[in-house]
């Protein structure tokens, strides 16, 4: 089973560098699916970032690519998201 305190450390290294890199609305929050909700799917990352330019420079920064080198023990996590869904959303203004 997988910890979110070790999902939320992972993402708070991450935050901390999009701060550094001058974003600090920007990033990723952890969400907890409620147990009665979902069977298998126990998290939801959400990551914002104000447009597309802001998400690229984040990305191709090295303090992003620093902070986002896993460790051993944040594999079993990274690896299942492989697996899982990725939907990008558009706000309707």
């Amino acid at each position: 089973m997988i910890d979110p305190n070790e999902v939320m450390a992972s993402l708070e290294r991450i935050n901390e560098a999009i701060d550094s890199i001058g974003y600090p609305d920007a990033g990723y929050k952890l969400w907890l699916v409620q147990s009665d909700s979902a069977l298998d799917f126990r998290f939801m990352i959400e990551g914002y970032w104000p447009d597309q330019a802001i998400y690229d420079t984040i990305h191709n920064h090295e303090l992003y690519k620093q902070a986002t080198k896993r460790a051993d023990e944040e594999d079993e996590f990274w690896e299942s998201l492989i697996n899982t869904w990725y939907n990008r959303f558009t706000r309707v203004k």
